[in-house]
């Protein structure tokens, strides 16, 4: 299912609209997608790497955030609470750029390039980080 599909199920389900990225620190992984307008490739290509994996990107925290245009979205949901220019001079993305950018929990920048982030890449760079390793052997423990 594409993410705008899906975006009901994800925003409503998990993660309420908050007013600042610094809402997510040490809550969520924000995975923050830059574009000048709808139509840009980056858009329906990173939709495309997080079709069908609704389950991997909650068991990751992961809150999908489109900046496209002066738009701006949570997990499909149109938002007034994260507004576009100030996530673009934030992470230093001009309104003619298209980025995808994968927050840490730690509010840090751990993935930022030009186009989509691929499933895989995202995945496995997650669960490399030493939070997420604790974080899975606590789910471990808890269903022993």
């Amino acid at each position: 299912m594409p993410l705008a599909a899906g975006a009901a199920m994800l925003a409503g389900a998990v993660w309420p609209a908050k007013a600042t990225m610094e809402a997510y620190r040490w809550e969520n992984r924000p995975l923050v997608v830059f574009a000048p307008d709808s139509d840009h490739p980056i858009v329906a290509a990173q939709r495309d790497q997080l079709e069908g994996q609704l389950g991997a990107l909650r068991e990751r925290d992961i809150v999908v955030i489109e900046v496209i245009g002066r738009d701006t979205t949570i997990d499909g949901e149109s938002t007034s609470a994260l507004e576009a220019d100030t996530l673009r001079q934030r992470y230093r993305v001009n309104g003619d750029e298209a980025a995808a950018l994968l927050i840490g929990k730690d509010g840090g920048v751990k993935i930022r390039q030009p186009g989509a982030i691929s499933a895989d890449r995202l995945f496995e760079t997650i669960d490399a980080m030493p939070m997420r390793r604790r974080e899975m052997q606590e789910q471990a423990q808890d269903s022993d």
